[in-house]
């Protein structure tokens, strides 16, 4: 057998799992990556994949829809499509050319957070733990039957960021220690109970305002949840602050949610619905990341009484 393997995958952490792949005895016989995005002044950016394929010189295919590459993909043949942080629903096409089928590491512990930001919604909804979950594809969003199952806790400062470099270090043992067996027909498996499942959305910019109407411990969830991309924030005098860092302090204020009661050494305290929250690190338009206890030495245009709009 040459267990030929085409791998799916665009963003840090499917480079992590092929990265991974490429040590075992498999053969990766190609890419499929998303394709390059449009950033700021609309220059085009490679993805973290498209970037890692050509420094290796791996063969990567960058289409618009997975759907118009099907017969390139037929000619090469895969034995096993693997399918980790794609970012497209693979149509039932692709999914039935293997002769051991797709299999995709998820994110998190299915049925909880099917979708698209499993990272970010576990940590914005203050779980204790996620994981990653390996599994069958099938034609719906990760609902296929379930393979394996690894817990990673979520530590009370856990941001985005650290757990997604988390998630990267189980995502390459959990295809290192599985990668062989998946070359079989009769892997046990388990069926997800859908009346247990979760979705999450991708994170657009209105999930990204800080409603100070909700509890402090909620506000540090979304902070957290979405640092250090792509950030947190609150609008001040008509102008999006970036908030990178705040914690929660038990105190109940009598200001309404939004107001800035403190500014000091220690931090901007901000009424919420419950307790308050003290942001420690913040960053005005066109102006770096500034901890607060060093922006309160300069000259700075917040006022205690004022308040944030949400």
């Amino acid at each position: 057998m040459n267990k030929k393997v085409l791998f799916f995958g665009t963003s840090k952490i499917s480079v992590a799992v092929l990265d991974e792949l490429l040590i075992t005895n498999v053969s990766v016989i190609g890419v499929v990556s998303q394709q390059p995005k449009k950033a700021n002044h609309n220059k085009i950016t490679k993805s973290e994949m498209q970037i890692f394929c050509e420094e290796k010189n791996i063969k990567v295919f960058l289409p618009n829809k997975s759907k118009e590459i099907i017969d390139e993909i037929k000619i090469l043949s895969p034995e096993l499509i693997i399918v980790c942080s794609y970012g497209e629903i693979i149509p039932q096409d692709i999914l039935n050319i293997p002769k051991f089928g797709c299999i995709n590491i998820h994110t998190s512990l299915l049925p909880k957070y099917r979708g698209a930001a499993p990272i970010n919604y576990a940590i914005m909804n203050n779980e204790k733990e996620t994981g990653i979950t390996l599994m069958y594809m099938d034609k719906n969003m990760d609902t296929g039957d379930i393979i394996k199952q690894e817990t990673i806790s979520i530590m009370p400062n856990e941001t985005y960021s650290s757990l997604y470099e988390k998630m990267s270090i189980l995502g390459r043992r959990i295809i290192k220690e599985n990668i062989d067996s998946l070359f079989s027909i009769n892997i046990p498996r388990t069926k997800q109970d859908n009346a247990l499942a979760t979705y999450t959305k991708k994170i657009e910019r209105k999930d990204e305002m800080i409603n100070f109407n909700k509890k402090a411990v909620e506000v540090e969830c979304l902070i957290r949840s979405l640092y250090s991309t792509p950030i947190a924030y609150a609008n001040y005098q008509k102008q999006p602050i970036k908030i990178h860092q705040g914690n929660i302090v038990d105190f109940d204020s009598d200001e309404k949610p939004g107001t800035i009661i403190k500014i000091d050494k220690e931090g901007m305290l901000v009424a919420t619905a419950k307790s308050c929250i003290l942001i420690t690190t913040l960053q005005i338009p066109s102006k770096k990341p500034v901890e607060v206890k060093n922006m309160i030495n300069g000259n700075h245009f917040f006022k205690i009484g004022t308040k944030f709009n949400f």
